[in-house]
């Protein structure tokens, strides 16, 4: 039994593929599949189980689970009276990870955002004042400079002491 991935965020359904092979590891087509799914609050979530329909012992799993949560999925299968093994995986629901997009402009809410922040929002029809806002600034701009090996005398000693210890160590083992 294998889940299409081990947390699902903000899904209702938990999707799983199974298979169900004897004791040879040959495909079992026609197995009786029981599955359980609970969750961690002991709450039982309704599972259905779909045979792949090409007779190869595949089958695919789905669970409906309502509530956030560990769910513990348990599978057992069976031929008649014999039992051909079980199986056990434990899978996440989580809530709230996707953030609510919409086509919308939340205009009180980043109204707010720039008086907390020291800025100003911008309607459509203020945008004659803007160029004058954004006016250039030397602040947050980054100079690099680039220094040779040779200019940082702390780096150029220790090269060449580590050099040195290496000619040093080739001399005592006596190898080059």
């Amino acid at each position: 039994m294998q889940a299409e991935r081990t947390v699902y965020e903000d899904e209702g359904t938990l999707q799983l593929e199974a298979q169900v092979l004897d004791e040879t590891f040959r495909p079992v087509p026609g197995a009786v599949v029981n599955v359980t799914a609970a969750a961690d609050s002991g709450d039982i979530a309704p599972v259905t189980v779909e045979p792949s329909g090409r007779d190869d012992g595949r089958y695919r799993l789905r669970v409906q689970a309502a509530v956030p949560g560990m769910y513990r999925v348990q599978m057992t299968a069976k031929v008649g009276d014999r039992a051909l093994g079980e199986a056990e995986t434990h899978l996440r629901r989580v809530d709230g990870v996707r953030e609510q997009f919409g086509l919308y402009q939340h205009r009180p809410m980043l109204e707010r955002i720039a008086r907390e922040t020291g800025g100003r929002y911008w309607a459509l029809g203020d945008l004659a004042g803007l160029p004058e806002a954004i006016r250039y600034s030397r602040a947050g701009m980054v100079e690099r400079q680039t220094l040779d090996l040779w200019n940082i005398p702390l780096a150029l000693l220790l090269l060449a002491l580590l050099k040195l210890s290496e000619w040093m160590l080739r001399r005592l083992w006596r190898r080059l």
